[in-house]
């Protein structure tokens, strides 16, 4: 059965969401659905680590119905972690500041019918705007099962380049 797309009309909503426990069972849902069936070994798991980064992670809405997502995770280089000193006297700890790192996009998809309207930019916007002063760059760890004419498009359009066969954004440097 061919897959119908869908055509916006004039008027519709899309939105950007942040992902939660709550809704944790859509991110699984949406992932089972628009991924390669080997995208990951445990996608229970793979949900529940998201939701544990839920500032991370968000889910792209079209007229309030969940159609993609994007999961991303944070990487700090071993050499850039403060350490943490405590002082006895106080008997308190001081808190580690935020070290440099980097931003790893781990999935991004969006449902087939609704491709082609920019649901995706907008996932990897949100991704950018979540970006603080000690990010690094954003990259992408690769994209399964994907048309390269539209992830070089999208990609492109949202100020990433390819470095060494990944796509990256390098942000504050």
């Amino acid at each position: 059965m061919p897959v119908q797309i869908v055509r916006p009309s004039k008027f519709f909503r899309s939105s950007v969401g942040d992902l939660t426990p709550n809704n944790a069972g859509q991110l699984k849902v949406l992932l089972e659905r628009a991924m390669p069936p080997a995208f990951t070994d445990d996608l229970d798991a793979f949900c529940k680590a998201a939701a544990a980064t839920e500032d991370l992670c968000s889910l792209v809405y079209f007229n309030d119905m969940p159609v993609g997502a994007v999961v991303c995770a944070k990487e700090v280089d071993p050499k850039n972690v403060p350490v943490v000193v405590s002082n006895k006297k106080a008997n308190s700890a001081q808190q580690p500041s935020n070290p440099p790192h980097k931003i790893v996009i781990q999935a991004l998809c969006v449902l087939e019918p609704y491709r082609t309207l920019g649901l995706a930019t907008r996932l990897i916007e949100s991704v950018v705007e979540r970006t603080n002063e000690k990010t690094e760059s954003i990259k992408v760890v690769k994209m399964d099962g994907s048309d390269d004419a539209a992830v070089t498009a999208i990609f492109s359009k949202t100020g990433f380049s390819q470095q060494d066969g990944a796509w990256v954004n390098t942000l504050n440097k």
